[in-house]
Order: structure tokens, then C-alpha cells, then sequence
């Protein structure tokens, strides 16, 4: 095996073996706020949820991810499991839920999906129902969108992540 240079070859081969995982996962969530990962996981989700057929087969496996997910309180927290775990326990719930072969190569992002919409649900205090489309739960725009209507007066994020006839909406 050829070593990179200036790359341990202890590092390497611990990397290889798996041992390094969760410094890699850590290093995926790096700044703060929404992940860059879980950010695109959830906008991806949103526009697959468009379709009934799409609910119902890998919305599943989101939804099952998701319900794993929801015991975990704080964005915090939710960093710490992710880097905790690898991404193979994702394998086994989606193929509980009914995932052919072919649908698998999603699992990365079946579980950014459900990562990045656990912590929405967490930042804004509510919960999705994957059972629907989620274009109208939840508002997705870029957070220079978000600074430019707050700065113009119209709804925060977090107004516009309600749906209407909640408590605050």
C-alpha cells in the first residue's frame, strides 16, 4: 500500500479500519449552525416529498431514521450521536422499511434527511409529519434570503418554518 506524503501511515490504516469514523464525522459538522451535509439532506427530502411515490418508499426509511432521532433534544447532542455512529445502522432500518437494492445508494442522504430535519424540529420547536409533503411544513430558504427579510421587516425563519394555525403561527 503506497502512503501519502506527510500522511501517517498509522493514521491511514486506522482510517481504513474504521477507528478514525468518528473524528471524520466530527470534522463533516464543522461551524456552527445547520451542518452543510444536513442542510442539503433536508432540502433534498423537501423536494422528494413532493411525490407520494417517494413518501412512501424512501420517506419511509426518513421517517423510520427520523423516529431514532427523536429522543435526542439538543443540536448538541444530535452532533455528538452523529459522530458516535456510523452510517451503517441507516442500512438496516432502510431495508426494514422496504428499500430495494437500488434505493440504497441513498442511505448518506436518507440519513442527512433525517439528521437535518431533527435538528430543525429541534431549533424550532415543532414536528414534521413525513407522512406529507413537507414544501408546506417547512421554509428552506438560504440564510442570506433569511438576513435579507429580517433586515426588511418580513418574517424570521422561524415564523416562516410554522404553519399556519399553530400557537405562535
Amino acid at each position: 500500500m503506497n502512503v501519502p506524503e506527510g500522511l501517517r501511515r498509522e493514521h491511514l490504516i486506522e482510517l481504513l479500519d474504521g477507528q478514525r469514523w468518528p473524528e471524520l464525522r466530527a470534522a463533516a459538522l464543522a461551524g456552527d449552525g445547520l451542518p452543510a451535509a444536513w442542510d442539503r439532506g433536508a432540502r433534498w427530502y423537501r423536494r422528494a416529498s413532493r411525490e407520494r411515490r417517494q413518501r412512501e418508499t424512501v420517506g419511509a426509511a426518513v421517517a423510520a431514521v427520523l423516529a431514532h432521532l427523536r429522543d435526542v433534544a439538543s443540536p448538541e447532542a444530535l452532533r455528538q450521536r452523529y459522530c458516535a455512529h456510523d452510517g451503517e445502522w441507516v442500512r438496516g432500518v432502510a431495508v426494514r422499511c422496504g428499500l430495494e437494492e437500488e434505493q440504497l445508494v441513498d442511505l448518506r442522504r436518507i440519513e442527512d434527511a433525517a439528521y437535518g430535519l431533527r435538528c430543525l424540529e429541534i431549533e424550532h420547536d415543532r414536528q414534521f409529519d413525513l407522512r406529507k409533503s413537507l414544501v408546506p411544513q417547512v421554509s428552506l430558504g438560504l440564510p442570506d434570503q433569511e438576513e435579507d427579510r429580517a433586515s426588511n421587516g418580513a418574517a424570521s425563519s422561524t415564523e416562516a418554518a410554522r404553519p399556519k394555525g399553530t400557537r405562535d403561527g
